[in-house]
This record gives C-alpha cells, sequence and structure tokens, in this order.
C-alpha cells in the first residue's frame, strides 16, 4: 500500500492548475491574472473554487487568467496583478458570499484599468 505524503511532501507536488510561468500582466490567458492560493491541509479548496467560479462569472471568462496555487499554513489569499487584495488571515474570517462579491468587484474594476 502506499505510503501518506507528509503535508509539506504533498505541496512539493504540486502545481497550480494553471501554471502561466512568469507571464502575469496581460498575459496570453487574460486581460488580468488572478491568483487564489489556498491551504491543502485545512480543506480550502472548495472556497478556492467558488471564488473562482464567481471572478469567472462576472465577465467574459476569456478576460480573467485565474491561478489556483496550493499552500500551506492555513493561507487563503486572494492577488490581482500580483497585488494582495484578500487574506483570510487579516480578516480573521473566512469569505461570505459578500465579501467574495466585494472582491468580484475588484475583479471587474481592474479589468477596465487595463
Amino acid at each position: 500500500a502506499p505510503t501518506p505524503l507528509s503535508e509539506t511532501a504533498f505541496l512539493k507536488k504540486q502545481k497550480p492548475i494553471i501554471d502561466k510561468g512568469d507571464n502575469m500582466a496581460n498575459s496570453e490567458f487574460g486581460k488580468i491574472d488572478v491568483e487564489i492560493t489556498y491551504c491543502v491541509s485545512w480543506g480550502y479548496f472548495p472556497v478556492a473554487t467558488w471564488m473562482a467560479a464567481e471572478f469567472l462569472s462576472s465577465h467574459n471568462p476569456g478576460d480573467i487568467a485565474i491561478t489556483i496555487t496550493p499552500a500551506d499554513k492555513g493561507r487563503l489569499e486572494v492577488y490581482i496583478q500580483k497585488e494582495k487584495v484578500y487574506d483570510c488571515k487579516d480578516e480573521k474570517a473566512m469569505p461570505d458570499y459578500n465579501k467574495i462579491k466585494e472582491l468580484q468587484m475588484l475583479v471587474i474594476e481592474k479589468l477596465f484599468e487595463v
């Protein structure tokens, strides 16, 4: 039977779901880049994918490149164009529907800036 991996070993094997390399700003994948970093061991993946789905439903999906990146240490962070716009540790709470809609509006605002 396979031996379970430690969290650190697991994370080292993970790659972002969409790996664009270093082409962040105005990449070939979209006009703006959004990265959602989530903690694997705390089970934040469903929240990260919910956020991604909401961001993509806000505008033409081709305008937004989303990277969902596994992490550790209870991280759940959102970056737009490499600028951190949300950190659950700073907020001391998981994002609710209203917070995700607020972040969605930030994504839309950034689209109109490029």
